[in-house]
């Protein structure tokens, strides 16, 4: 199924939820997007590292 298709899926199915189950799945949906967006983050971290690693080995090359 493609991303569309979930998201119109997930809507009729809010749709026939009571209100207060619609506020469970809101804040679930919050906390993944929290832990999706600081995963990213991490990822984003660990390249800068490696690419900072990798010009230092070459500028250190470059010396010797």
């Amino acid at each position: 199924m493609t991303k569309e298709g979930l998201i119109n899926r997930t809507i009729e199915t809010l749709e026939k939820l009571p209100e207060d189950k619609i506020h469970e799945i809101a804040d679930f949906a919050d906390f993944i997007l929290k832990k999706y967006e600081e995963q990213i983050l991490q990822i984003g971290k660990i390249q800068q590292i490696c690419y900072c690693n990798q010009m230092q080995r070459m500028a250190l090359e470059h010396v010797w």
